[in-house]
């Protein structure tokens, strides 16, 4: 019996349809992001990406030294725990995966004042003039009050903040004629300590440093630590003369710096902008991970209102208590990654439509002729459709604009095969993969006297961990988030799978973070309780839009896509050898596993160059945790993971 749906690559027909799906889907997200250029950081609560985020003790917790490609970095000794939703017959265990968290670098972050996220358009008769714009400074800032803060908290072996010799220039007021406003940063009537820190935090290369620990002869920095070069050189202007030595004015703890951003803020009246900024700093270690510059915008024209807004100032204390949430968050860059990633990801698009999905948003939208060919403007636009998608992201996506990632997410999302985490999903609240989705319906269905599954569901359910060890590797996730399509037999079902005939629906669901501790103990956190009363927020889906009657304010034009479907055809692969990398075998009478997009799936020793001589799969073994002490190369590039996991762990 041969099912619909079991042939991978899609007729003309279909194609077309599913483009120009994709197309209304996609113009309605961009109609309703364009009026939002330039203002999305106003609309931004930051505690919506704080689901079951765990938050960095206030003690240590074991850490050690790994290698990532050419550089060290120091993670943490963690885990998380998964239990299965839905009771059964098998008694279905549950997992617990190593997720280490980076807190240490030995390089800083590149840092450069030349982005342009969220610039404001020319001012209108309705818009006023907008006010400087100080991101990139209040960047700044939290990053050494997030620093700060790790070291505070976690008083590693050898820890400890210090100024360095390079700083900024303090003049002071009334010299304001020799330095162009442009380049003049204005802190008003301060103390000592308070202009020494700011002189620091605007220092170019690096004014300060905040060393979580030190192993050898090797020095590792917090993950926020920057190197700043910026053209010309920042200047402070401040209300004051007096001398600013060091010994006088040591680096303040992480409460005190805050004190002074604060002060800065209402001083200029950048409440958004203070969110903002710190979602903006809150990617610096994805950027570190993936060596990617950043790029935060900077511009101070017009002096702005320094009228003093006191009254507000217990709005910007408000967040103190949750840095330690945010922090982890930031320190995990897989799950910043996969969620921004995760964006793209529709439940109801199947694995060999990726490329029809992806093409208008991929590969239309650049060239729509009201963003100029300016790139910094898509990636905005790109910022804000994504966030329409994912409301909860929306802090993580105005971060990752401010910064300069939007760039790399897209180039991860075209490959069809975007790095994805299981805990994206319920620490922030936003489904980045059909794993992170239970179904609905029966699992199985008699069709023709032939009892059926849909393949998403055998997926699923060989995901789910057994109570006993069957042989079989479905402990990560496979490396990309496009379900697989079409139904199979029963009969053709691993016993793992069949003993849920009867079961209602089951999912895995987060259970709770593991910090091990040096004294070989652990600390459990259930994660972020802010939040314990709100379920996952809505998602926009296409069936809403195809209902709609949108009509397209924007001119996009139409470009022809690659027969040869990239994405697709990689997805489809990717999906495909998550199972037959376990050496199962071929089901019979399914063709779909005959088809030419999934010749490289080889699951034999005679055409799997993966089999090491002394016959264990390696193929296979890349699906399980490989050695927990090395981060791999081939995740951060994205090229051929199977293939170079295979070779990096024979």
């Amino acid at each position: 019996m041969a099912f619909s749906g079991d042939q991978l690559q899609p007729t003309p027909s279909e194609l077309a349809c599913a483009i120009e799906r994709a197309r209304k889907y996609w113009h309605h997200l961009a109609n309703e992001a364009f009026p939002h250029l330039g203002y999305g950081i106003q609309l931004m609560k930051l505690q919506d990406m704080l689901f079951r985020v765990p938050e960095i003790p206030a003690e240590a917790v074991q850490i050690y030294e790994s290698n990532l490609a050419t550089r060290k970095i120091i993670l943490t000794r963690s885990s998380s725990t998964h239990c299965t939703e839905g009771k059964c017959n098998s008694s279905i265990a549950e997992r617990s995966t190593a997720s280490p968290l980076l807190v240490g670098i030995q390089t800083p972050v590149a840092c450069l004042l030349s982005g342009s996220g969220f610039q404001q358009p020319d001012v209108t008769a309705d818009k006023p003039q907008r006010k400087p714009h100080y991101l990139a400074i209040l960047s700044l800032a939290w990053a050494y009050i997030l620093s700060s803060r790790l070291l505070e908290l976690q008083k590693q072996k050898g820890y400890g903040m210090s100024y360095t010799t390079s700083r900024a220039t303090l003049v002071a007021l009334d010299q304001d004629v020799l330095y162009p406003q442009s380049a003049a940063v204005y802190i008003g009537m301060v103390d000592k300590s308070a202009a020494r820190w700011w002189a620091a935090i605007l220092a170019p290369d690096q004014g300060w440093k905040a060393v979580f620990t030190r192993r050898n002869d090797d020095i590792y920095f917090a993950p926020w630590s920057y190197s700043l070069a910026h053209d010309p050189a920042l200047n402070i202007q401040w209300q004051d003369n007096g001398a600013v030595t060091d010994q006088i004015c040591p680096p303040p703890t992480s409460q005190a710096a805050l004190k002074y951003l604060i002060d800065f803020c209402v001083l200029h009246g950048l409440r958004e902008e203070f969110d903002a900024a710190l979602a903006a700093v809150l990617t610096f270690p994805t950027h570190y991970f993936y060596t990617t510059t950043v790029e935060i915008p900077y511009s101070t024209a017009g002096r702005g209102d320094y009228a003093s807004k006191s009254s507000a100032r217990a709005e910007y204390i408000a967040v103190e208590h949750e840095l330690p949430y945010f922090m982890a968050l930031s320190c995990n860059y897989s799950v910043v990654m996969s969620s921004l990633c995760g964006s793209f990801w529709e439940p109801t698009v199947g694995c060999n439509f990726v490329t029809p999905w992806l093409h208008p948003v991929m590969e239309e939208m650049p060239k729509i002729p009201q963003l100029a060919g300016d790139s910094r403007q898509y990636h905005e636009l790109v910022a804000i459709m994504c966030a329409i998608r994912r409301p909860s992201l929306l802090p993580l996506w105005t971060g990752a604009s401010l910064t300069g990632l939007v760039a790399k997410v897209i180039d991860l999302v075209r490959t069809g095969t975007p790095p994805l985490d299981p805990n994206g999903a319920f620490w922030t609240g936003s489904p980045q993969n059909f794993l992170d989705l239970a179904g609905t319906g029966p699992y199985f269905e008699t069709v023709s006297g032939v009892n059926i599954i849909r393949r998403v569901d055998v997926w699923r359910l060989l995901y789910l961990p057994p109570s006993e060890d069957d042989g079989l590797h479905y402990e990560n996730l496979p490396f990309t988030p496009w379900q697989p399509i079409g139904k199979t037999r029963a009969e053709n079902c691993v016993l793992r799978v069949r003993v849920h005939e009867a079961c209602p629906r089951h999912q895995l669901l987060y259970s709770h973070w593991t910090w091990q501790m040096p004294d070989g103990l652990t600390k459990t956190d259930s994660g972020y309780q802010g939040c314990s009363a709100r379920s996952q927020m809505p998602v926009l889906s296409p069936k809403a839009v195809d209902k709609s009657d949108s009509i397209d304010n924007l001119d996009y034009p139409r470009i022809s896509f690659a027969e040869a479907q990239c994405a697709s055809q990689m997805a489809c692969c990717e999906i495909f050898r998550w199972v037959l990398a376990n050496q199962e075998g071929k089901p019979p009478l399914e063709r779909i596993y005959d088809d030419p997009w999934l010749a490289d799936c080889r699951t034999n020793e005679e055409s799997d160059p993966s089999v090491s001589d002394n016959g264990s799969d390696t193929l296979s073994q890349a699906y399980e945790d490989p050695d927990s002490d090395r981060i791999d190369e081939h995740h951060a590039c994205q090229k051929d993971r199977i293939r170079q996991w295979a070779a990096n762990v024979s």
